[in-house]
């Protein structure tokens, strides 16, 4: 290969390009941008503009700019990408296909966009492009490119592309354009006719064998919307795409109408013994040799998902709950607050925004005005926020809890992060009787983020480690379950102290008598034993 061109369409101006343009010119090569509809006098070493006549149509936009050029390779960048790896590949095809990572932690995807000058492939297409050779050739994967998405472009780029669907073209194409808009800037459920008429619109799988097939990413969304028929269609078509059975799994985990007890063990052995295929994403972390790992993170994930969908969490965005403002680990301020939080929460849940956990953060900010904790527990930590929450507001030792190994080390990763090591320790836990916690220690405040029915699983024990005069943050709650909970841990010997309500979700904070009712335990002692 003796010359290698970067191609960058600029849909709003050359500015937009400026990323792209200074990620291909670390790796020292030459780039192309093509300027849509507009003029640009200035000049760069290495870099070439030309200006693009728009005719409504991306695959024309590239062809044009293509033929302006005089290389012997392609290499296609949106103006919303990064090159973050580049080896030069040794290729005989037209065309390959070159891994693309995005913001969502999904693991690098295979996508078009390493072109022959001279193979005979020409681009087709209006939003959804397409590269089209006679002989219909297979794509060759490189491993030594990569591209990353960056999401303060991708916006830019959305808002673009619904102007260009919204002046009434068809086809399959501006159907997608505005599905992904509507993903971005609308509430949930509203975007599920844009991705039903996408999906409709769909061609069958390209005449090219490696080309993913154009229906996925449409059934995909479509579940996310709790209609599954369409990747159930899809499974049964080509069971090896694995982000089917996960875009099913989670769905049926959100709307609780199924159990996939079945469906989770079929996706685990696929990951296990890597029979997937590569064309399509999976999770970052998935991908293992060891079963059980796979299972646990898999777990750790769907419920992670859980948290993202309902409170529509996004990569890297900063969180705000009472005084508390949680940034992302990789945004850390120099200077490091009482009620500031670096957290990642990798695959596991714990976000900050998921109205459960935002009730919980708040209920702790309150107690931190008018109360001091010594011992904390925070079972069913996730990825540790709450217990990192209660270290940054007492100086107290917490004990930070959780069923899925996966879990309880993102938690120790985030723990580390907040410099937090000497008082903040997370161990997994299958219940509080093989925790590996000191015998007869109990503590001032314990915080628990689970379902309600293992709230009411674990509540006897919980009630056993809190102290006199403790105080008990439960979470995790729909409303409709506050009574049944507030009267199990009243029957325990706990007083109602609080109610905070966000949305459907529920924290309840209830209290322990400072001095033991001697009479009442006595009398639950002979009630337990009249049932024996």
């Amino acid at each position: 290969m003796t010359r290698l061109v970067v191609c960058v369409l600029a849909l709003d101006g050359r500015a937009a390009a400026e990323c792209s343009v200074a990620s291909a010119r670390r790796f020292g090569l030459d780039v192309a941008v093509g300027v849509v509809g507009e003029a640009c006098d200035d000049h760069q070493p290495g870099v070439e503009t030309h200006v693009i006549d728009w005719r409504d149509d991306f695959g024309d936009a590239r062809n044009q700019l293509a033929a302006k050029l005089t290389a012997d390779w392609l290499l296609w960048l949106n103006d919303d990408e990064d090159l973050i790896a580049f080896a030069e590949p040794e290729l005989d095809e037209p065309f390959a296909g070159v891994w693309i990572e995005d913001e969502e932690e999904w693991t690098p995807r295979l996508a078009i966009r390493l072109q022959r000058r001279q193979g005979g492939a020409r681009w087709s297409g209006a939003l959804h492009e397409t590269l089209i050779a006679d002989g219909g050739e297979e794509v060759g994967m490189v491993e030594g490119i990569r591209l990353k998405g960056r999401r303060d472009r991708t916006r830019a780029r959305l808002d673009f592309h619904h102007v260009m669907a919204s002046r009434g073209q068809g086809g399959y194409g501006f159907a997608l354009a505005e599905a992904r808009y509507a993903k971005e800037v609308k509430p949930r459920g509203q975007d599920f006719m844009l991705w039903l008429r996408a999906y409709k619109l769909a061609s069958e799988p390209s005449i090219l064998p490696e080309y993913p097939d154009p229906r996925v990413e449409p059934a995909i969304r479509l579940c996310d919307n709790d209609y599954i028929e369409p990747a159930l269609r899809l499974v049964e078509e080509n069971p090896d795409i694995v982000w089917l059975h996960y875009a099913v799994i989670r769905s049926n985990m959100v709307t609780k109408l199924h159990r996939m007890d079945d469906r989770i063990a079929e996706l685990v052995l696929r990951l296990v013994e890597g029979r997937f295929d590569r064309r399509y994403s999976i999770r970052l972390g998935l991908e293992d040799d060891r079963y059980r790992h796979v299972r646990y993170a898999l777990l750790a994930s769907l419920n992670g998902e859980f948290d993202r969908i309902v409170s529509k969490y996004k990569p890297g965005e900063t969180v705000h709950a009472g005084r508390y403002e949680i940034i992302p680990v990789s945004a850390a301020a120099p200077r490091a607050r009482r009620f500031r939080l670096s957290m990642d929460a990798g695959l596991t849940f714990g976000t900050g925004k998921h109205p459960a956990t935002r009730g919980a953060l708040i209920a702790i900010d309150r107690l931190a005005r008018r109360r001091t904790f010594r011992r904390v527990l925070d079972f069913g930590c996730g990825s540790g926020i709450l217990g990192i929450a209660a270290a940054k507001a007492w100086p107290a030792r917490v004990s930070a809890l959780d069923i899925n190994p996966v879990a309880a080390e993102q938690a120790r990763r985030n723990i580390r992060a907040n410099a937090l090591g000497g008082r903040v320790r997370a161990r997994t836990t299958y219940g509080l009787k093989d925790a590996r916690l000191p015998r007869g220690e109990t503590y001032d405040l314990e915080v628990c983020n689970l379902v309600a029915k293992d709230t009411i699983r674990y509540g006897s024990a919980l009630r056993r480690r809190l102290a006199p005069g403790g105080v008990i943050v439960l979470t995790g709650l729909a409303v409709v379950e506050e009574p049944r909970i507030i009267s199990f841990f009243r029957a325990l010997g706990l007083r109602l102290s609080t109610v905070l309500r966000y949305l459907t979700w529920s924290t309840v904070i209830m209290e322990a008598p400072r001095t033991i009712n001697r009479r009442a335990v006595r009398r639950r002692v002979a009630y337990r034993r009249a049932r024996r």
